[in-house]
């Protein structure tokens, strides 16, 4: 079982398309991650090719990037679009997206 906790207004909602039997959820971990789970109708955890997520990391995190915003948007570019690559193209409307902050992120002024 996984369990999802972050701070937010709003819970995460998983959806499928109508003709899926799958769901996915991407979880970036803003300090340099990004997290792509794959679900069936039951919740249950379904492997991503060897894995049951797809997780790829890049360096520096973006705490480096306190001075530089459009830099450190611009570092999460690469692990979105391959995240992005990971999901099926009729999927991707209705997969959320989430971004939780590391303990370097939540320490910036």
């Amino acid at each position: 079982m996984v369990f999802y906790v972050m701070p937010s207004q709003t819970p995460i909602q998983i959806h499928s398309s109508s003709d899926s039997k799958t769901s996915y959820v991407v979880i970036f971990d803003a300090g340099s991650c990004v997290h792509v789970f794959c679900f069936d109708h039951n919740l249950n955890l379904l492997p991503i090719g060897k894995d049951l997520e797809l997780f790829l990391q890049t360096k520096p995190g973006l705490s480096s990037y306190a001075s530089n915003p459009r830099s450190a948007a611009l570092s999460l570019s690469d692990l979105l679009h391959k995240a992005e690559a990971t999901i099926p193209k009729d999927l991707r409307p209705f997969t959320p997206v989430r971004v939780g902050a590391t303990t370097g992120l939540r320490a910036l002024g």
